[in-house]
């Protein structure tokens, strides 16, 4: 019998099989979105382009919101502290904590 070979990264496959077994793949952060298109054509499989992720696009835009996030709290608790530190008001720290907590349950809704 004559042997098959096959120029492909072997450890890449698994991730070929992953989208035969579920029809969708979300691509880990060590590859691309292209080069695992590239192999699917290369071993003929039909895909829908919708149906692959590419995570590391999916966590950079989950980084770049919680940062927005975080800098709008950080910016808010400066205010508050500010504002109470010039009013010379004593004991604003649990006003200080409720609005940083309604802040920060407000970014989670909206990421």
């Amino acid at each position: 019998e004559a042997e098959i070979f096959i120029e492909r990264d072997g450890l890449r496959f698994r991730y070929i099989l992953d989208y035969l077994r579920d029809d969708k793949l979300t691509v880990p952060i060590t590859e691309t979105k292209e080069i695992i298109i590239s192999d699917l054509e290369y071993y003929g499989i039909d895909f829908k382009d919708e149906s692959i992720n590419n995570v590391a696009i999916l966590e950079a835009n989950l980084l770049k919101s919680a940062r927005l996030c975080m800098s709008r709290f950080e910016a808010t608790v400066k205010d508050l502290e500010e504002v109470y530190s010039q009013s010379k008001i004593q004991h604003c720290s649990i006003e200080v904590e409720y609005r940083s907590a309604m802040l920060a349950l407000q970014c989670i809704k909206e990421y």
